[in-house]
């Protein structure tokens, strides 16, 4: 809706592209690019305003950081922003230093700098107040909550997620606000609030036309795990394939690796996929992730699930074992806890009851643990 609006007024823009009003319109194009994942045009549309000494040069700057941190470009996207920073500050612009901080915070956390870009989504929260931005302030709200979600802090998170969408729709930021509300969703699901979580599911779904194709891509997620919560294997996996396409079809790698790796825990429970193709669907999703530390708690878990369903103990222990390492490292309790419980299924199929108990008991533990941070009123 938003790329059709600026293509309405292309022809005036265009007349005086020097002026506050034709800057602003390209800068506003190019962001709607971003959106929409088209980043090389998103680079192309604001590459003439990167320069431009007033707070739109440090906006077309701090998305072309954003541009270049979804093309896998972290170390440019970093030094861009860091500039775009930088910049805003000398402006004495608030709403740009904000805009900039959740820039970088936003690709940091995409390069696995989770604690850096924590604290610059705060300190973009302090410059998004002074400027009274409501519409920043939920994109802001709405990145830390899933950081915070990340750790673990569900409480915290929930707080963000709500906050984000009051300030979404105080802003009229119906992206923001849905995207918040796609976030809630995830969060029930992941609380086992399942009738709370279908009911936002299936608003999302009357809404599925209007929505970026990025968001359809995460909703076929959030329907992916709704069933595998609700024991519906076949189509969870379904579910999760299509999300991993529609993220592959956004050349976003990392999210649709995601998805293939919880197609691929799914799979192994209903058992209905061959050992080959679970295989296939490993070998894509380490392509994409490498050596990504925050996500190899994921792919080790579902090596070692395949691993399981072939009857490779030695296998399903080694990646089991690095799962579990790397979840404890990165502080990361719900891989954790999901793990030991895979390795307590593994051991109690070999006949290691002594290790499975262990196991399952601190498997319980750690989500004990995890329940006593949550709100007394959930």
């Amino acid at each position: 809706v938003a790329l059709s609006e600026l293509e309405s007024v292309r022809a005036i823009a265009q007349q005086e592209p020097d002026t506050p009003a034709g800057k602003a319109w390209r800068l506003y194009l190019g962001r709607a690019h971003v959106g929409l994942a088209d980043y090389a045009t998103a680079l192309e549309v604001m590459a003439p305003l990167i320069d431009d000494p007033t707070p739109i040069g440090v906006e077309a700057l701090a998305f072309k950081g954003s541009a270049l941190s979804f093309l896998g470009r972290h170390d440019e996207a970093r030094e861009l922003l860091t500039r775009a920073v930088m910049r805003a500050r000398e402006l004495e612009s608030p709403r740009a230093e904000s805009i900039a901080l959740t820039c970088l915070g936003f690709a940091l956390q995409r390069n696995d700098r989770i604690d850096e870009a924590r604290k610059f989504y705060e300190e973009g929260l302090s410059a998004g107040e002074k400027a009274g931005d409501a519409g920043m302030l939920a994109t802001l709200r709405l990145n830390l909550a899933g950081l915070l979600k990340m750790r673990g802090d569900i409480a915290g998170a929930i707080q963000h997620f709500e906050g984000a969408v009051d300030m979404g729709r105080r802003s009229g930021r119906r992206s923001t606000t849905r995207q918040a509300l796609l976030n809630l969703a995830n969060t029930d699901l992941y609380l086992g609030r399942l009738s709370r979580a279908r009911a936002s599911i299936e608003a999302l779904e009357e809404q599925r036309a209007q929505l970026p194709a990025v968001m359809r891509a995460q909703l076929f997620g959030l329907h992916a795990e709704l069933c595998a919560l609700s024991g519906q294997t076949d189509a969870a996996v379904r579910d999760y394939e299509a999300s991993a396409a529609a993220y592959e079809a956004l050349g976003r790698g990392i999210d649709a690796a995601e998805a293939l790796l919880e197609a691929v825990l799914v799979a192994t429970r209903s058992g209905t996929q061959e050992v080959s193709e679970l295989r296939t669907w490993l070998s894509r999703a380490e392509r994409e992730l490498g050596d990504s530390p925050a996500h190899r708690p994921l792919q080790k878990l579902a090596e070692g699930r395949v691993a399981m369903l072939a009857d490779d103990e030695g296998g399903a222990r080694q990646a089991l074992d690095e799962a579990l390492a790397s979840a404890r490292e990165a502080g990361q309790r719900e891989w954790s806890w999901r793990t030991l419980a895979a390795r307590a299924d593994m051991e109690e199929a070999t006949g290691q009851s002594m290790n499975a108990r262990r196991d399952r008991e601190e498997a319980l533990a750690l989500l004990e643990d995890i329940g006593a941070r949550l709100p007394r009123d959930l």
